[in-house]
């Protein structure tokens, strides 16, 4: 019983360490796109960063696109539509 109480002091230890880490980060995050490669249009990327939420949207001349994901310390994981993609903060 003893045991169980000391792994999930540990396990709360951990969580509160990666919420503290990723609170630094909280705000609003933007980014110009220039065109390149296959992707001809530039866009505007703007993410909201919450403890380890990423929440915000693509704009481009095709139009706005939701984006969400999660962040773990600095490294943000993103989802555009399909698209999947990593970033460091």
């Amino acid at each position: 019983m003893r045991g169980i109480w000391l792994l999930t002091a540990m396990v709360l230890a951990v969580i509160g360490t990666e919420a503290v880490a990723a609170g630094p980060l909280d705000g609003v995050w933007t980014a110009r796109m220039m065109p390149e490669g296959a992707c001809p249009l530039g866009g505007e990327l703007t993410l909201n960063l919450a403890d380890t939420q990423i929440a915000g949207a693509v704009e481009d001349p095709n139009g706005t696109f939701p984006v969400q994901g999660l962040l773990n310390a600095t490294i943000g994981s993103v989802r555009m539509g399909n698209a999947l993609g990593l970033a460091r903060f």
